[in-house]
C-alpha cells in the first residue's frame, strides 16, 4: 500500500535528524509513503525494509535507524542490494548503483568513501 508522505506519523522525527523533501521515501509498518509512483526496484528495497522492521520489531527499528548510525547503514545497505539485485537492465542498474554509492558516502550512514561504498554494493 502506499500513502502520501504527510501522512506518515514520523514524518517529524525524520525530518530532525535528515534532509527531508517531497520525493523522499518512507517504509513503515508494510506501508510506502511517497508522494510519486515508485519504480519497482524501490519497492522492493522498501520491502526489505518491512522485513527489517518485522525481525527486529517496530519501535526497536525506528529508534536504532533513527539514532544508530551504522545499524541505520546495515538497514540501507540491505536494502540497496536487494534492490540493485532487482534491476535486470545494466545501464539503469549501474546508473542505480552510482547513485546509491553517493548515499551511502555521504555522511548519513556513518564515514565511508564512495570505493568502499562501492566495495560492500559489490561484494
Amino acid at each position: 500500500m502506499i500513502k502520501p508522505q504527510n501522512q506518515f506519523r514520523h514524518l517529524n522525527k525524520f525530518k530532525s535528524i535528515f534532509l527531508v523533501d517531497d520525493k523522499t521515501v518512507f517504509a513503515w509498518d508494510n506501508v510506502i509513503y511517497s508522494n510519486y509512483d515508485l519504480p519497482e526496484d524501490i519497492i522492493i528495497h522498501e520491502q526489505e525494509h518491512f522485513r527489517q522492521q518485522k525481525e527486529y520489531g517496530l519501535k526497536t527499528w525506528l529508534r536504532r535507524y533513527l539514532n544508530e548510525k551504522n545499524f541505520r547503514f546495515k538497514m540501507e545497505k540491505l536494502a540497496c542490494i536487494a534492490q540493485l539485485k532487482s534491476i535486470k537492465d545494466k545501464g539503469l542498474k549501474e546508473a542505480v548503483l552510482q547513485d546509491i554509492i553517493n548515499i551511502l558516502s555521504s555522511g548519513l550512514y556513518g564515514k565511508i568513501s564512495k570505493e568502499e561504498a562501492e566495495f560492500i554494493l559489490k561484494n
